[in-house]
């Protein structure tokens, strides 16, 4: 028997034209004929879902465990699309894009590094939360993270994921040397957790903010490991969770702060 796989915090964007059916009270695949399914025919359905221009419905329920990825996807739905939302999944029993990728012989497996695939169903009580964009920028979501506001890029338009990793790494390490270098890993933790509090009550915001700070890149002195700066991260932004009495069992630190 093959091992489980590890319990994940995962997001999921959506809107009211995503594929399948979307809501609070579960997610299922856009193909309803829910039957087993044979790896020539999975094959079939990850082609499709691997093109952005499908409308072919899958076997495929897409999530990511990069928060910053899930955010920047619901933004680029504003203007298009109406009730943008991110579900927040707590599972094991998804399947690695990156596998699929592997053994479909997908052409860039890098692509899916941080997607996430659920086989025709993710059920209510595997939702931890919904947040909608509205209630995401109505917490000032923009300005407390200002690399995802089209009008801080040239054109009002958000760059490539990439571009936008970059930046936040640039912007880290700039605090780095022109701050105080004392104070850098509270400062640092404090602000991921001030991201994650814009996600709203009843949030996994412990989760969210160690998966921002792991995904988003973050610089790293030379003093990062043997000086324990990531564990004083993980503690400023633990200091701000128990100040605002938002810890809770399911709330699991994620990434490279879940190691430290």
């Amino acid at each position: 028997m093959a091992p489980e796989s590890p319990f994940r915090i995962l997001f999921r964007t959506w809107s009211s034209s995503s594929a399948g059916t979307n809501s609070g009270q579960g997610h299922r695949s856009g193909d309803k004929n829910r039957r087993e399914i044979d790896p020539f025919e999975m094959a079939e359905h990850f082609e499709n879902h691997s093109n952005r221009d499908n409308r072919v419905p899958t076997c495929f329920i897409s999530t990511t465990d990069d928060p910053v990825r899930a955010l920047k996807y619901a933004i680029d739905l504003q203007g298009e699309e109406d009730d943008i939302h991110i579900s927040i999944i707590r599972s094991n029993k998804y399947i690695c894009g990156e596998v699929l990728a592997t053994l479909f012989d997908h052409e860039n497996e890098a692509l899916f590094k941080t997607e996430f695939l659920f086989l025709w169903e993710i059920e209510a009580a595997e939702i931890l939360h919904v947040v909608s964009l509205e209630t995401l920028e109505r917490g000032n979501l923009l300005n407390k993270f200002k690399v995802l506001d089209p009008k801080y890029w040239e054109g009002d338009t958000l760059p490539p994921l990439s571009t936008i990793r970059d930046e936040i790494r640039n912007n880290n390490e700039e605090a780095w040397w022109k701050g105080d270098r004392n104070t850098w890993p509270e400062r640092s933790g404090r602000y991921v957790a001030a991201i994650a509090k814009c996600f709203g009550n009843g949030a996994p915001r412990r989760a969210i903010a160690s998966l921002m700070w792991d995904r988003g890149t973050h610089f790293e002195p030379e003093s990062y490991e043997d000086g324990g700066l990531g564990l004083r991260v993980r503690d400023a932004i633990q200091r701000v969770l128990d100040k605002q009495g938002r810890s809770c069992w399911h709330d699991e630190w994620c990434g490279e702060l879940a190691i430290v």
